[in-house]
This record gives C-alpha cells, sequence and structure tokens, in this order.
C-alpha cells in the first residue's frame, strides 16, 4: 500500500501555493492538463488523470486548505493505477496556475470554492455526460464537498474530517485571527437532508483536535443516502493516513469499487 500524508497547514487557514513539487508525470501517471473556464471567467488549471479514454466514473479531489492540487497526487496514482478510476485534479483560483484570487492568510475557507468545483462539474458533464461523477474532500474540502453537492446530482462523496461547524472548529484552533465569510453557509450540522448524493462515506479519527467528532457522528446519523462511517482511535486532525494507511486505502477502495 501507498504511505500517504497530507499536508497539514499549522495556522488552519487558507495558505494556497503557486510551485508545484510533483506532477502527474513524476508518478508515471497518464493525464492531460486543461485550463477549465467557470461562468464567472475564472481559469481553474486541471489534471484529468486516466489510464482509459472512458470516463465511467470520476472522482473530482478537492483540495484542502493549504498547498494545491499536487498535494493529492499519491491518492490519485493509486485512485488511477490500481482502481482504474479516472481522477480530476484541479486548483481553487488563487491557488497554482489557476486565476490569481486575492484570500486573507487568516480566512479559514472561500465559498468561491464552491463555484470553482461546481465549473469543474459542469465542465465534466458537458464532455462526458454519462459518466458518475464522486467528491472526494479532506476538512475545508469536505465543507466545500458537501456544499457543492446541494445543488449538483453526485453519485458519491467521501468525506475525511468534514468541517461541519465552523464556530466550533474555530474555538478548537490555536490560530485566534482566523476568520469565515459566509459563516451562516458553511454551518452544515443540520444540513444532512440537503445532500443529493447517492452514497457518503466518512472517516474521522475519535480524538480529532479540529473538527469534533460527537458532531460528525450526529450529521451521519441524519444522512439519508447510503452511507458508510469509519472512526479510527489515537489521532490528530490529518493523521489518518500516516497513521492508518491501510485502513484508509481500504476504506476509499470500498466506496469507489461497489
Amino acid at each position: 500500500m501507498l504511505f500517504l500524508l497530507l499536508l497539514i497547514n499549522v495556522l488552519f487557514a487558507v495558505d494556497p501555493s503557486k510551485v508545484y513539487e510533483k506532477t502527474p508525470k513524476d508518478y508515471g501517471l497518464k493525464y492531460q492538463e486543461i485550463t477549465i473556464k467557470s461562468d464567472e471567467n475564472i481559469k481553474l488549471n486541471t489534471w484529468i488523470i486516466s489510464e482509459s479514454e472512458k470516463y465511467n466514473d470520476i472522482l473530482i479531489m478537492l483540495n484542502s486548505d493549504t498547498g494545491n492540487m499536487s498535494n493529492f497526487l499519491p491518492y490519485a496514482k493509486y485512485v488511477s493505477s490500481t482502481l482504474k478510476k479516472t481522477v480530476v485534479l484541479f486548483d481553487y483560483r488563487g491557488y497554482g496556475k489557476s486565476s490569481n484570487f486575492t484570500i486573507s492568510k487568516y480566512a479559514l475557507s472561500m465559498i468561491e470554492f464552491v463555484s470553482d468545483t461546481r465549473a469543474v462539474i459542469k465542465y465534466l458533464n458537458e464532455k462526458h455526460p454519462k459518466a458518475k461523477i464522486s467528491l472526494y474532500g479532506f476538512s475545508m474540502g469536505a465543507s466545500i464537498a458537501l456544499l457543492t453537492s446541494k445543488n449538483e446530482n453526485i453519485e458519491g462523496l467521501f468525506l475525511d474530517s468534514p468541517m461541519l461547524d465552523p464556530v466550533d472548529v474555530k474555538a478548537r484552533i490555536s490560530n485566534k485571527n482566523v476568520f469565515l465569510d459566509n459563516e451562516k453557509q458553511f454551518n452544515l450540522v443540520d444540513k444532512a437532508d440537503q445532500i443529493r448524493a447517492n452514497e457518503v462515506f466518512i472517516i474521522q479519527g475519535k480524538n480529532d483536535n479540529v473538527v469534533d467528532v460527537n458532531i460528525t457522528t450526529k450529521f451521519y446519523s441524519q444522512i439519508k443516502a447510503r452511507k458508510n462511517i469509519l472512526i479510527m482511535e489515537n489521532n490528530r486532525h490529518g493523521d489518518l493516513t500516516s497513521l492508518y494507511p491501510d485502513l484508509y486505502l481500504n476504506f476509499l477502495k470500498t466506496f469507489l469499487i461497489n
């Protein structure tokens, strides 16, 4: 199994990088690099990674708050090479080679990232109308996935340590300068009934120091779609992939191969 390690921002705030430390080519992956334009004329740099020209099942992997889409290349390699699924990675505005966008270093997230995700889904639906699209997100990326699913027909959601209650998250992190515009929209605690996905998988640590596991399990209990949850022991926020790499990837495999 691959050893995976998420890059976690110690400030727990948006911290984009314009530099790609690796590209799919460095992992031996077959891919296309394209630019997707949103309705707002935002340019989104995108990698479509696939070993086949038939895009039946597509997994869009949403970045968390730090770095850029290259963070998730180890996952993309596993999903594409081992599970034979198409993976789409893209950078939100302000990240990587996507359009410039002013972001405060103390912002916890940005509602504009939902618009960016919807633009990518729109492009994929137009190019591959028969494909089933699922979303993967960690932390902030998980909240973006949930917000996106309220307005899109999504096959599945894989949510790693989802940020559901921004007020609770801000109270738990050490950086007291963080803020969140559109905080009401990001409060997803009682919004499980608004999910438009056929299946929802959630994975989280019992001792997560940023996201309260009790909030997550309550949210999970309200989901009406097919669902599965895995709560792990003895970890902090972002530690799951390094502490339990085999269990993590097996859970992801179960989500994608069913």
